[in-house]
């Protein structure tokens, strides 16, 4: 099986305090990442150690053609808000960050998980619901009050800029839009 992983080394990343087989921990969530790390400073502390299991995954740091060297595994639990899992961690040779996965923070409720619809799915609603899907979409014979606080100043906001892999398209539509206007 092969895994990734990535190395981060900003400060402005997301780490959270977390308790691995009752140790205080701070561990990097990696959504990226499909599999937990443990350093082996944390392994260090624990009273008794956890037995050390042999691990058939082979992680790849993100980009990377050769696998790192992973030690094992051991079955931990991990608490965070009042949540309890137990999970694989991945033991690597040498100094590593105690890192946990997308799968493991969203079960401990840290990620959360944003569902979207498949397109039969959409059909589906499309179909089941179709009278809410034809004509204008206008209200009609309801009559809607907006509440406007007189206080407040009006304000403008400055355009949103252009994506940057759009902005080629943007220009030639603003050029064919000026010729247009001008002849």
């Amino acid at each position: 099986m092969r895994e990734e992983i990535r190395s981060v080394k900003s400060k402005k990343v997301p780490r959270i305090n977390v308790k691995i087989n009752s140790i205080d921990t701070k561990v990097l969530i990696d959504t990226g990442s499909s599999i937990n790390i443990i350093s082996q400073s944390v392994i260090d502390k624990m009273s008794p150690t956890p037995k050390l299991e042999k691990s058939e995954i082979k992680a790849y740091p993100f980009g990377q053609k050769q696998p790192i060297h992973v030690e094992g595994k051991y079955k931990l639990t991990v608490e965070s808000n009042s949540r309890f899992v137990l999970v694989d961690f991945q033991n690597i040779k040498g100094n590593s960050e105690t890192i946990i996965s997308y799968e493991t923070a969203v079960e401990l409720g840290i990620v959360p998980v944003i569902n979207s619809m498949r397109n039969s799915d959409y059909k589906e609603l499309c179909g089941k619901y179709n009278q809410l899907f034809k004509g204008l979409g206008k209200l009609k014979d309801i009559e809607v009050k907006f509440y406007v606080d007189e206080s407040v100043v009006p304000s403008t906001q400055p355009p949103r800029r252009v994506p940057f892999h759009v902005r080629e398209k943007v220009k030639k539509e603003h050029q064919r839009l000026e010729k247009t206007l001008t002849s």
